[in-house]
């Protein structure tokens, strides 16, 4: 079940970006929250039925990563002309990818994060500021600044960290 609710965050997050590509707004943020809204509900089924797994915990923040990155091109896509969402969006894309090369590196020498609360904190508000911009802009906008700060300091806390499970390693 929980599977199944991450694995529909990617099909959501597709089904996303065609609706906004045929100007259909109103569909697509509707399809948007309901898909952030599986990021929440996915690891709450793992835990209540009791079926946490490695996969699940690979997965999640896969599809958080892919829901993220093609509601940030969207957003990049439809406000293109506005400085303010150029540069959000390339500190977001730019976090995701220095995040998830990060992620890979600790991998391959066996080292292994887990979402920190202040992860989920931060996916949370980056979620819900990229709907608040398909509705309200100018107040997204401003939203995603404070999310993106956020993210940004959970980056530097994974970090922190890694630094120091590499360190205990050695």
């Amino acid at each position: 079940m929980a599977n199944l609710l991450s694995f529909s965050r990617i099909i959501l997050a597709l089904f996303f970006v065609y609706l906004i590509r045929q100007e259909m707004i109103i569909t697509g943020v509707f399809v948007l929250a309901v898909a952030a809204t599986t990021d929440m509900l996915d690891g709450l089924a793992a835990r209540k039925m009791g079926k946490v797994s490695d996969f699940g915990a690979a997965l999640d923040p896969i599809a958080d990563r892919f829901l993220i990155v093609c509601a940030t091109i969207a957003v990049f896509v439809l406000y293109w002309q506005q400085p303010l969402f150029k540069i959000a969006a390339a500190l977001i894309i730019a976090r995701e990818f220095l995040v998830g090369l990060g992620f890979v590196f600790l991998n391959l020498k066996g080292i292994k994060l887990r979402v920190s609360k202040l992860g989920k904190a931060s996916t949370a508000l980056i979620f819900v500021s990229l709907v608040v911009i398909f509705v309200l802009p100018e107040l997204g906008v401003y939203l995603l600044f404070v999310a993106i700060i956020l993210y940004y300091a959970t980056a530097l806390d994974y970090v922190n960290i890694a630094w120091r499970k590499i360190n205990e390693k050695a």
